[in-house]
C-alpha cells in the first residue's frame, strides 16, 4: 500500500510552480511583458507626433516673424527712397545747377580777367617803373581744363587770345594759339591732377604757362622775324606764374560742381 506525500512538500512544490508562472507572465516574451512593450511604443509615437507637431507651429511662428519684419524693412526702406525723391534730388540740382551756371564759372571769370587786363594797362609808374602786364586768362586756361571739360571754354579763350593780340598790338593770333595749347595740355592731364595738392598744381600751372609763352614766342619769331625781350618775357613769365592762387581760388569752388566729371 503506497504511503501519501507529506503536505510541506506538496506545498513546496506548488510554490516553485506559481514562482515559474510568475516569471513567465511578467518576462520580455511574456503576455505582461508584451503589453508593456506595446504600452511604450504607444507612448512613443504620441509624445512623437506631439514633439513633431510643436516643432513645426515653432517653426512657422519663426518664419512668419522674420516675414513680417522683412517686410516692415522693405516698406520703410521704400517710404525713404520716396521722401528722398521728393526733396533731395531737387535741393541738389538746385545747389548744383546754381554752382555749374555757366555766368559763374565761366562770364564773370571772364570780365574779371577783362577788367584787370585794362587797370594794369593804365600808363601808370611806379619810381619810374611801368606796371607789369601778367596774362591773366592764362589763369582761366589752366583751371577750366582742371574743373570739367567744356565746350564753350576753348572759344571763349580763343575770343580772350585775340582780344589781347589787338589790345597789345601782337601778331593776331599769337595769344590765342598760346591759350588754347596751355588749355589743351592741362585738359591732357587733367586725370593725373586730380586730388593733387597745391604744389603740384603749381609745377603743372608752371608748366602750363611754359608751354604758353613758348608758342608765343615762336609765333612771334615767325610773324616778326625777330625775338622777344630776354627781361621783358622772363618778368613777364615771372608775375603770370605769381597768378596762380586766382586759379586755385577758381577750382576750389567749381571743381565738385558736377560728378560726372570728377
Amino acid at each position: 500500500r503506497r504511503r501519501p506525500r507529506s503536505t510541506g512538500a506538496d506545498a513546496a512544490a506548488g510554490g516553485r510552480s506559481l514562482r515559474k508562472a510568475g516569471r513567465g507572465l511578467v518576462s520580455p516574451g511574456g503576455v505582461l511583458g508584451q503589453a508593456r512593450q506595446e504600452d511604450d511604443r504607444a507612448a512613443g509615437r504620441i509624445i512623437g507626433k506631439a514633439g513633431r507637431r510643436l516643432v513645426r507651429q515653432a517653426g512657422i511662428r519663426i518664419a512668419s516673424g522674420v516675414i513680417r519684419q522683412a517686410d516692415a524693412g522693405a516698406k520703410a526702406q521704400a517710404r525713404g527712397v520716396q521722401r528722398a525723391g521728393r526733396r533731395g534730388p531737387a535741393m541738389s540740382y538746385a545747389n548744383s545747377a546754381s554752382r555749374l551756371d555757366p555766368l559763374q564759372w565761366l562770364g564773370l571769370p571772364v570780365l574779371t580777367a577783362v577788367a584787370v587786363t585794362l587797370l594794369f594797362a593804365v600808363p601808370l609808374r611806379i619810381f619810374g617803373l611801368q606796371l607789369p602786364e601778367p596774362v591773366f586768362p592764362m589763369v582761366l586756361a589752366f583751371a577750366w581744363a582742371v574743373i570739367r571739360p567744356s565746350m564753350i571754354a576753348p572759344f571763349v579763350l580763343l575770343a580772350l587770345g585775340l582780344l589781347l593780340d589787338l589790345f597789345w598790338g601782337g601778331p593776331v593770333g599769337l595769344w590765342a594759339v598760346a591759350l588754347l595749347a596751355a588749355y589743351g595740355l592741362v585738359l591732357a592731364v587733367r586725370a593725373t591732377l586730380t586730388g593733387r595738392g597745391a604744389v603740384v598744381m603749381w609745377i603743372w600751372y608752371g608748366a602750363a604757362c611754359a608751354l604758353a609763352f613758348g608758342v608765343g614766342t615762336l609765333v612771334t619769331v615767325l610773324k616778326t622775324g625777330s625775338i622777344p625781350s630776354p627781361f621783358a618775357l622772363f618778368w613777364q613769365v615771372f608775375i603770370t606764374l605769381l597768378l596762380y592762387p586766382f586759379a586755385h581760388t577758381l577750382i576750389e569752388r567749381f571743381d565738385d560742381a558736377d560728378v560726372r566729371f570728377r
